[in-house]
């Protein structure tokens, strides 16, 4: 849904709410924002991908295959999937070497697979 698409009332009421959460570390949070484009980037990625960080390994695995790299925020995004903490622990570790992923970066893709059922 689009920004434009959410009632006012509902928008005003979710800021006030993060506003609330936020207290006292407003400050900090507002100088972060403004100075770290990236900070913001990563808390919308996080609120929308339901609390999943990726790990290390994740994050190494996605910086070798880059474009041939389809994640877990991926599939989530894409299937329209929450997983709970318990489902992701699966996906923390990538399988394979870093030499492996090197190897294979141009010519496999590393996917996510969720048992996901089509009804």
């Amino acid at each position: 849904m689009k920004w434009t698409e959410i009632p006012a009332g509902d928008l005003n009421a979710a800021e006030r709410r993060i506003r609330v959460a936020l207290g006292d570390n407003a400050g900090t949070v507002v100088a972060r924002a403004n100075a770290d484009p990236g900070f913001v980037t990563n808390a919308a990625g996080f609120t929308v991908n339901g609390g999943h960080e990726p790990t290390m390994s994740q994050q190494c695995a996605r910086e070798i295959m880059s474009v041939n790299f389809f994640g877990v925020e991926e599939a989530m995004r894409h299937f329209h999937v929450k997983l709970r903490q318990f489902d992701l622990a699966g996906f923390g570790e990538i399988p394979g070497t870093e030499e492996e992923l090197e190897a294979a970066k141009d010519s496999h893709i590393l996917v996510a697979v969720f048992p996901l059922s089509i009804l």
